[in-house]
């Protein structure tokens, strides 16, 4: 399908995206605000940009934000390509076992699976709050987007290709790099990056 034949399948994924990131762009916007209530605009105004930039435990809060963003971002969207293409390509025992627990951190609430991986990281190393444990958790909440999504994507890919390729000569690598990875980047480029959101 593209975009000439199916408008209504475009507009539906403008809408599903500014639900997204509206309420962020709406933040944005008011925290150049010179008033301090929510939603008065008195005047454009960088005063709270100063006093950020001048409390170092915030700034440390927000580097530590962003780097267990992009840790994530990049491990579910490769951790989550393979598992996609796994459970579209193989048939094993146990397949739908790991299609469950794929979907239950998208079904469970968020504080649930916070406090679950918190009482799970005290139990088994007696501490919490590290940078490791911190990124494994939001691992595990992004890695199921990827994954579905990717699944989904390979899913409807003809096996054919590959084979056609390794046919003409190609390696296994090759025919993944030149034949699989370009058909399946659509369903990757679009759940890794928001993944985190």
């Amino acid at each position: 399908m593209n975009r000439e034949r199916n408008p209504l399948l475009s507009a539906y994924a403008l809408l599903v995206y500014a639900f997204l990131f509206a309420p962020i762009v709406v933040l944005m916007i008011f925290s150049f605000n010179d008033s301090r209530r929510t939603f008065v605009w008195k005047g454009f105004t960088t005063e709270w940009y100063g006093k950020l930039l001048a409390n170092d435990d915030l700034l440390a809060a927000v580097g530590v934000t962003v780097q267990v963003a992009v840790v994530a971002v990049l491990a579910s969207t490769i951790l989550g390509s393979l598992l996609g293409l796994g459970l579209a390509r193989l048939r094993f025992r146990g397949r739908g076992s790991t299609e469950t627990l794929v979907l239950i951190p998208m079904v469970t609430p968020e504080i649930v699976m916070g406090l679950s991986l918190l009482l799970f990281f005290v139990a088994l190393f007696d501490t919490r709050g590290s940078f490791a444990q911190l990124s494994i958790a939001h691992i595990t909440f992004c890695v199921s987007f990827v994954t579905i999504t990717v699944r989904s994507r390979a899913a409807g890919m003809s096996p054919q290709l590959e084979e056609a390729a390794r046919d003409l000569g190609a390696s296994a690598w090759g025919a993944f790099r030149y034949v699989t990875l370009p058909l399946i980047t659509p369903g990757i480029v679009p759940r890794g990056a928001p993944s985190d959101t």
